[in-house]
This record gives structure tokens, C-alpha cells and sequence, in this order.
């Protein structure tokens, strides 16, 4: 056989064959993957937990007094949302009658902002001004939180929103405001707060904890 027919024949040989399909390596196929896999999806806890708090709220009367109201809140997280109660009263030590108590429920809806646990909630209170004489209903339609020191369960929320008075009345009972009976300054601070000046402020701090 010839020289120059032997090498094209082994050249022949060599050469891959047309057509045939490339065998990448599992390095160059993009589905490949290497590692271990996780098993499940990556979400947030959303099992359901209690929230208990310890809550200050300060109010003026009037221009010339400054004082607080102190209680307790408990809250229900179920995912984002947070349906909550809270029990506030300013106690005085020459009794009961010269005290003021606050009962309030609600909801929030909770969300992050740059990072920030935020809230927004609605709520419905009834408060007893039992140095006044009278009661309120109350509805808070715009109430902004968030939570501004968290360290393992425990944290500090602070609120602020607007209420209006929607209802209300003089306390005409003997057992539970035995100064205010048919009381007229306690008649006109009423109607001034139910008529003429609903809307009002405030702010609360909420130091609590998770309950798992």
C-alpha cells in the first residue's frame, strides 16, 4: 500500500464521526448540579403565637395636666396579621371614682420597610373618665407602628395614630361616679369632646414579649 493512502486512511479512522452528537461532560450541561440539595421550601415561620405586652400612653386632660395611662396588651400573630386587645387605666390614690380606665381592640397588619417591622391597625375603644364624669366610644382609624429594638423574643413597639369620639354619655350611677350626677361642668366637657373636638392624638409604647 502507498504511503499517502495509508495516512489518509488512518486519518480517516481518527476523525469523529459526522453527525454524531457531542458528549459534554456534566460540568458543561446547565442542568447539571452539584452539592447537596435542600430539602423544602425556605419561608418564614407562619405558625400562629401570642404576644404579651406591658403598655404606657401619656394624655392631657386639659393644658395644665399631664399624666399616663399604664396597662397590659396581648396580641394573636397569625402570619402578617395581628388582632389585639389592651387594658390601660391611670390609677390615683384617693380612689377609684378619680380614675380613668381604657378598653380597646383591633387589628394590625404588619409588613417591613427598609428592614423595619412596620404596622398599620385599626381599632375600636370604649374609655371611662370617671374624674370627668362621663364615658367615650371611640374609633381609631389610623394607627402607624414599629418595632424599634427586637432581641430574641423581646421587643419595643411604639404606635402613633388619631382617635374620634363617635359616642358617649354622663355616668348617672351612684355606684360607679358618685360625684357626677347630673353634673353640669361634666355635661359641657362632654359635649366639648363629642361635638366640638373629636379628633385627637396619641402615642403608645409597648415593651413585650413572644409567647411560643
Amino acid at each position: 500500500m502507498a504511503p499517502g493512502l495509508s495516512l489518509l486512511t488512518l486519518a480517516a479512522l481518527s476523525a469523529p464521526a459526522v453527525g454524531a452528537p457531542a458528549r459534554d461532560g456534566p460540568r458543561d450541561r446547565p442542568e447539571a448540579f452539584e452539592g447537596p440539595v435542600l430539602e423544602g421550601p425556605l419561608v418564614p415561620d407562619r405558625e400562629p403565637y401570642f404576644h404579651a405586652g406591658l403598655a404606657v400612653e401619656p394624655f392631657t386632660s386639659d393644658a395644665a395636666s399631664f399624666d399616663f395611662l399604664f396597662g397590659a396588651t396581648f396580641m394573636l400573630r397569625v402570619g402578617p396579621w395581628g388582632p389585639h386587645v389592651a387594658l390601660l387605666s391611670d390609677p390615683r390614690p384617693g380612689g377609684y371614682e378619680d380614675s380613668r380606665f381604657l378598653v380597646a381592640g383591633g387589628v394590625r397588619g404588619y409588613f417591613p420597610i427598609l428592614g423595619v417591622e412596620t404596622s398599620y391597625g385599626v381599632s375600636i375603644e370604649a374609655e371611662a373618665r370617671l374624674s370627668d364624669h362621663f364615658w367615650l366610644a371611640e374609633a381609631t382609624p389610623v394607627e402607624l407602628g414599629a418595632v424599634v429594638f427586637s432581641k430574641n423574643s423581646w421587643d419595643l413597639q411604639l404606635f402613633v395614630g388619631v382617635r374620634r369620639v363617635f359616642g358617649g354619655g354622663l355616668i348617672n350611677h351612684f355606684l360607679i361616679d358618685p360625684n357626677g350626677v347630673d353634673n353640669e361642668d361634666a355635661r359641657d366637657r362632654f359635649a366639648e369632646q363629642r361635638f366640638v373636638d373629636p379628633w385627637r392624638g396619641f402615642v403608645r409604647l409597648v415593651f413585650g414579649r413572644r409567647l411560643d
